[in-house]
C-alpha cells in the first residue's frame, strides 16, 4: 500500500510539474516550425519528463514518434537512390498531385507510373494496407512540403530538436507498485 501511494505521489507531482514548465500545450497549439524547435530546445528536460512520465501525453509522444520516425529518413538524406526515384516522379507527375493537401489524381497514367516504381523494389514500398499511393511516397512528399513551406534550414533544425524527444521509453508505473 505504502508503494502504491508513493507512486500515486510521484505521478501527481511529475503531472503538476511537467504542466506547470513545460511547453508542451503551447507546441502543440504554435505553427511556427522554427518556434516549436526553438521550445523543444530550450525545454528538452523538461519535455522529456513530461513524455516519459506523464501518461496524459501520451498521444503526442506517439505522434511525435511517428513524425520523426516516417521523416527522418528524407530530412537526412539516408536513402538518395529513392530519394531520387521519387524526384523523378515528381518531376514527371508532380502536376497531378503536387503535395499532400492536393485531391487524388484523376489521371490513370499517373497510377500506372506510381505502380511501375512500386515495382522497382515491392520490398521497400511494402505496407500493411495497400493504398494507391504508397505510405513512402507520402513520407516524402510530406517533407517536400514542410521544405517549400518553412525551408530546408527550419526543418532540419525541427528535426534536430525532435531528435533530442522522440522514441523515448514510456515509465511504467505498475513496476514500482509490483516489486
Amino acid at each position: 500500500m505504502k508503494r502504491v501511494f508513493i507512486v500515486c505521489l510521484l505521478a501527481l507531482g511529475m503531472n503538476a510539474t511537467t504542466k506547470a514548465q513545460c511547453p508542451i500545450n503551447e507546441i502543440l497549439a504554435t505553427r511556427d516550425l522554427s518556434k516549436i524547435a526553438n521550445m523543444i530546445d530550450n525545454d528538452s528536460e523538461c519535455i522529456k519528463q513530461a513524455l516519459v512520465y506523464n501518461p496524459e501525453y501520451i498521444g503526442f509522444k506517439m505522434y511525435l514518434d511517428y513524425l520523426y520516425n516516417t521523416s527522418s529518413p528524407w530530412i537526412y538524406h539516408t536513402n538518395p537512390e529513392k530519394e531520387k526515384l521519387f524526384a523523378d516522379f515528381y518531376s514527371k507527375w508532380g502536376k497531378e498531385y503536387p503535395s499532400l493537401r492536393s485531391e487524388m489524381p484523376m489521371n490513370g497514367e499517373f497510377y500506372k507510373a506510381m505502380k511501375e516504381m512500386v515495382a522497382t523494389d515491392p520490398a521497400f514500398f511494402k505496407q500493411e494496407k495497400h493504398t494507391l499511393i504508397p505510405s513512402k511516397y507520402k513520407e516524402w512528399l510530406y517533407v517536400q512540403d514542410l521544405n517549400r513551406k518553412y525551408g530546408v534550414n527550419a526543418v532540419i533544425h525541427a528535426e534536430n530538436a525532435a531528435a533530442k524527444i522522440a522514441n523515448l521509453p514510456t515509465f511504467n508505473y505498475s513496476m514500482i507498485a509490483n516489486n
